[in-house]
């Protein structure tokens, strides 16, 4: 069967340089988001069509953890309008990368929470984060991760006038009547008594919400 040529996926990796980490130049958002699509497509479906390029979820792994990698808080604001495509196409490399920022107790998060007055209403680059980690909460094999990261920054949240916070994040994947994630109830129970168990300041605040 035909295959397209390697050089294609060159010309791919050089381009997603150029868009999202040199950016010497502004590019449209729509020319960022096919990008995004692109590697998503990749990522979901190169080894099945035997794309030249080995294993292809770790060839756009190794092109996200370039961009998040130590990257600086006015980098991760930059693209934050784009973390959920990003964290479809690579979600291991995007809550690792995420868990090192909140680790590592790096302005990131605070330059992610900062609020600013929109024209009708507030604004802040966290909702990106939110939606991006909401998104992955659905699929099994990341609800552990995302739990324990939306109970950190549940902790480190400084608060404001957006409704959009982590706690309500929390609440909303975990409603027992309406749950925001495939996982069944007793995984989800078994993720909530781990981090009961483990003393987590945020754990009987969530509970008394559901």
């Amino acid at each position: 069967s035909p295959q397209l040529n390697p050089a294609f996926f060159d010309t791919l990796h050089e381009i997603f340089v150029k868009v999202f980490i040199e950016v010497k130049v502004k590019y449209s958002n729509q020319l960022k988001e096919g990008l995004l699509q692109t590697l998503i497509i990749v990522a979901l479906y190169g080894n099945r069509l035997k794309l030249p390029i080995g294993d292809t979820q770790e060839w756009v792994d190794s092109l996200m953890q370039n961009l998040l990698h130590d990257a600086l808080p006015e980098k991760w604001v930059e693209f934050s309008d784009y973390l959920p495509k990003i964290a479809e196409a690579s979600p291991d490399v995007f809550l690792l990368e995420l868990q090192l920022a909140i680790e590592k107790q790096t302005p990131v998060i605070t330059a992610l929470f900062e609020e600013k007055n929109g024209f009708l209403y507030p604004q802040s680059h966290h909702t990106s984060l939110l939606w991006a980690l909401e998104a992955l909460a659905w699929h099994p094999n990341y609800l552990d991760a995302v739990t324990i990261i939306l109970l950190r920054l549940t902790e480190m949240d400084p608060g404001g006038r957006l409704s959009n916070r982590p706690f309500n994040s929390l609440v909303d994947i975990y409603l027992p009547w309406k749950p925001h994630t495939s996982v069944e109830l007793e995984g989800r129970l078994s993720i909530l008594n781990m981090y009961l168990n483990d003393n987590n300041p945020v754990m009987w605040r969530l509970l008394i919400a559901l």
